[in-house]
């Protein structure tokens, strides 16, 4: 996706690429999505901090929150959650095996913790990324992934293990998000634009409304190699696992 805003923000001129001419090559080549299987996203979903306001930063931001989500947060601090953040690698796994749960039990796929763990571990270790974790008694009970790139916190995906009564896990957790963004002084936290009609109710409600970029672009660089892509890639998509396989075989073997 190019990073090209659909509407001039100046607010957010310092984030993303604006004011470009339409001759401009990133405007060329295809509109739409050939790669269906990789993972696009189309534009911000910012909860803006105001710094120079008659309320603290974190208040204004509380303050643009609907009325469900602020009673939410407070609920959410009356249950008494703890914010731990995840390092080593076995606490990650074990948050990062919170949101593969999650994710099996929502319907939607993310990739297995082994084809993850190197990309994140490196990440954490050179602090592009966070595992912030909420425990309630304890016990894990849901996790996060934040990318801390390009002067500003991203969630990107995250997980809760769901009971009977329900914690506020998740408002808990974007709640220290944003609290953290004020401590690093960002002018706001992208609290991320994909997600089920309910996800995005959820978003909303902390303030964060979608900021479009222009929408997807392809450009073919090799038309033959293109053609042959496009004629396989079903084959590949039905065996995509065993292919993979192949490909980390090959690898670790190499």
């Amino acid at each position: 996706n190019v990073p090209v805003l659909k509407e001039d923000d100046s607010f957010l001129k310092e984030y993303c690429l604006i004011n470009i001419s339409k001759e401009s090559l990133l405007f060329s080549g295809h509109e739409g999505n050939e790669f269906i299987h990789v993972y696009g996203i189309n534009g911000l979903r910012p909860v803006y901090v105001k710094y120079e306001e008659d309320l603290s930063p974190y208040d204004y931001v509380l303050s643009k929150c609907n009325s469900n989500t602020r009673r939410n947060i407070r609920t959410a601090y009356r249950n008494k959650l703890e914010l731990r953040y995840a390092t080593t690698e076995a606490d990650v796994k074990d948050a990062y095996y919170v949101i593969e749960r999650n994710a099996k039990l929502q319907g939607y796929d993310i990739r297995p913790w082994e084809d993850s763990k190197e990309m994140l571990m490196n990440m954490i270790k050179s602090g592009l990324c966070i595992v912030p974790c909420a425990y309630s008694d304890g016990l894990l009970k849901g996790s996060l992934i934040v990318f801390d790139i390009g002067q500003r916190l991203t969630y990107v995906y995250g997980g809760i293990i769901r009971e009977d009564k329900d914690l506020k896990l998740g408002h808990f957790m974007h709640n220290e998000m944003l609290k953290l963004s004020i401590e690093k002084g960002y002018k706001f936290y992208d609290i991320s634009v994909n997600g089920s009609e309910g996800v995005t109710r959820f978003k909303q409600g902390f303030n964060g409304n979608h900021v479009e970029f222009i929408g997807n672009r392809y450009w073919v660089l090799n038309k033959m190699k293109f053609f042959v892509y496009k004629k396989f890639n079903s084959l590949i998509v039905r065996n995509k696992f065993i292919i993979a396989r192949i490909l980390k075989w090959r690898v670790f073997n190499s």
